[in-house]
């Protein structure tokens, strides 16, 4: 997933490639792998089945605190074989696969069970609170998109795939870039709403990740709302 722009890689494409030049094909779903539990979305990561590894942050789409992250691989005697730190001093059985003992399959030799969250989270609920989470955070952020489309001084970057919506306020005279940008600082001073900025084909974008959810309608309304008036003080 292109995290700029809430966009999803042809993962098949990929694969193909890389079993064509035996690469190790790894997939980032940091924040997309989400959609594994959304029947609307998941068509998003086809082919996912076919990487070698996969890493999943839990604190992105699915209510863990952070830091709460999986690696996961295709085969579990990979992780043993290619990614176990050589360390003599800390075990005596080397190629042991021991699943329980994370020293020996990341880089970071010690880590806490991070996993716990996410464990009891699923326990309580089920996978379904995630199906829910998903398909609640990608709708808003395809209405948000359509607010944006009905605002005849505002644009959308491309149309989202996710919960990620980048857009920008389009002035009559002045240039855009720069009026984006000073909007984006009046936001971050502000606080009232976190918008972030990328860069689309060039051009500076505003940038928001909806990630609450229960942000509604009205919320989006009076955030476009404050652009404008930030825009309007730039004349």
């Amino acid at each position: 997933m292109c995290l700029s722009v809430g966009a999803f890689d042809d993962l098949e494409a990929i694969a193909d490639f890389a079993e064509q030049h035996q690469i190790w094909f790894h997939v980032d779903g940091a924040h997309g792998g989400a959609v594994i539990f959304s029947e609307k979305s998941k068509y998003l990561i086809h082919g996912i089945q076919r990487s070698d590894s996969l890493i999943v942050d839990f604190h992105k789409m699915m209510m863990t605190p952070p830091l709460s992250t999986a690696i996961i691989y295709n085969a579990g005697n990979r992780k043993v074989n290619e990614f176990s730190p050589k360390a003599a001093y800390l075990w005596q059985d080397q190629l042991s696969e021991e699943w329980w003992n994370s020293a020996k399959h990341t880089l970071e030799c010690t880590k806490p069970i991070t996993i716990l969250h996410t464990y009891a989270i699923m326990r309580l609920y089920g996978d379904e609170i995630y199906q829910q989470n998903v398909d609640t955070l990608f709708d808003m952020g395809k209405q948000f998109a359509e607010m944006i489309k009905a605002e005849k001084d505002m644009e959308l970057a491309l149309e989202p795939k996710s919960n990620i919506v980048c857009f920008r306020y389009m002035p009559e005279k002045a240039d855009a870039d720069e009026v984006n940008k000073k909007i984006a600082e009046k936001l971050l001073a502000d606080g009232s709403y976190y918008v972030v900025s990328t860069m689309v084909y060039g051009k500076f974008y505003l940038r928001i990740t909806i990630m609450n959810p229960f942000t509604d309608k009205t919320c989006l309304e009076k955030l476009i709302a404050k652009i404008k008036e930030i825009a309007l003080e730039q004349k």
